[in-house]
């Protein structure tokens, strides 16, 4: 799961910089709220099933669903 929230990291680190002039001098917030608002399908893949799919494994290891 780690890897999820490395590529999202990584990935708004590149639309920063390909929108650096789009941007200006935005502050953090404003800029992460433009960057997820840009890709919204894929900031749910990479930041809300990786929890969900988590706690899914953890429960099913639980009761041996597994």
């Amino acid at each position: 799961m780690p890897y999820f929230y490395y590529d999202t990291w990584a990935m708004y680190q590149t639309y920063v910089a390909d929108e650096k002039h789009a941007l200006g001098k935005k502050t953090f917030t404003a800029r992460f709220k433009a960057f997820i608002q840009s890709e919204p399908l894929m900031m749910v893949h990479h930041l809300v099933l990786p929890p969900l799919y988590g706690a899914a494994l953890l429960v099913s290891l639980k009761f041996d669903l597994y």
